[in-house]
């Protein structure tokens, strides 16, 4: 867990860099290019500092151990994080949207200087980087907290393609500068879909919802190949994040001890969990297997 968190905040702090440098740089060169459009894609970099910091500070906590009053871990905080993001995300899209519309209706776009796209097109390839980038680790880590943060830079890096887009046109065509709104409102559906994907995925976790039919009878697979292991029934999983807990029921021959019933269920939960990577718990009922009942039942 130690090595986690530290993996976690690794990657954040790069994007802390990333976006302090990036925010800082596109305010100034759109002050000097005259380009309002490039001045608001810098404020909206610093919108992205606002969730590294939460992971930074979160990670702490959501991978901290279970105690007496979170018997079942902290992984849900993640999922708050996660949620955050998801709203800050659609809030960039929402006003991108709304401030495109506002300058369509106002015809009140100004046609920035060829300098203004230096900074549009850094952005663009330090963004889409820091996206693969955060991308990978998250995947590798496992957290949907990172995977969002990832998916937030990437929409500066697509918020940044109507700017500097927008500044070459302007260059050879000044009368089509309207195309930038137009730009910014397809972009801020980009923007607006992915906030509302990791939202829904994360209420469903925070609500317990079970792993996919594949992984479920895989787990039944694995378990009825464990050893004196007669039947398996009762199946049940929640999600924690990427991460989730099982419980089950396994039928065992009823003449035999208590200890070996143990061992056997012992044995089922370490064959899962070696299986399984994601799975932080298994909680293993016993129960004695009777040939005739199971006969009728099936």
């Amino acid at each position: 867990m130690e090595n986690k968190e530290k993996e976690i905040k690794n990657v954040t702090v790069v994007g802390v860099i990333v976006n302090l440098f990036l925010s800082i740089t596109k305010l100034i060169i759109g002050y000097l290019g005259n380009s309002q459009a490039l001045i608001a894609d810098g404020v909206h970099s610093f919108s992205d500092l606002a969730t590294d910091l939460s992971i930074i500070f979160g990670v702490k906590y959501w991978l901290a151990p279970a105690d007496e009053e979170h018997q079942y871990g902290h992984r849900k905080i993640e999922l708050l994080v996660t949620i955050f993001i998801a709203i800050a995300l659609a809030f960039v899209g929402i006003s991108i949207f709304a401030k495109a519309i506002l300058a369509l209706k106002q015809n009140n776009i100004q046609s920035p200087s060829l300098v203004a796209f230096i900074g549009a097109m850094l952005s663009i390839i330090s963004k889409e980087w820091l996206y693969r980038y955060t991308a990978k680790k998250a995947n590798m880590l496992k957290s949907p907290a990172v995977k969002a943060n990832a998916w937030h830079h990437r929409s500066d890096a697509i918020s940044s393609l109507p700017v500097a887009i927008v500044i070459v046109i302007a260059a050879i065509f000044p009368k089509l500068i309207w195309l930038d709104a137009i730009g910014a409102i397809v972009v801020s559906v980009f923007i607006i879909y992915p906030a509302y994907t990791i939202f829904k995925k994360s209420i469903l976790s925070i609500l317990d919802e079970s792993v996919d039919s594949e992984t479920l009878s895989k787990i039944e697979q694995i378990a009825l190949q464990t050893k004196d292991v007669k039947e398996v029934h009762d199946i049940r999983t929640r999600k924690a994040g990427e991460t989730f807990f099982v419980d089950m029921h396994i039928l065992v021959d009823g003449n035999i001890s208590v200890q070996e019933g143990h061992d056997i269920s012992e044995e089922v939960k370490l064959n899962l969990m070696k299986s399984n990577e994601d799975i932080l718990d298994v909680l293993v009922h016993l129960e004695p297997f009777n040939e005739i009942e199971s006969k009728q039942n099936k």
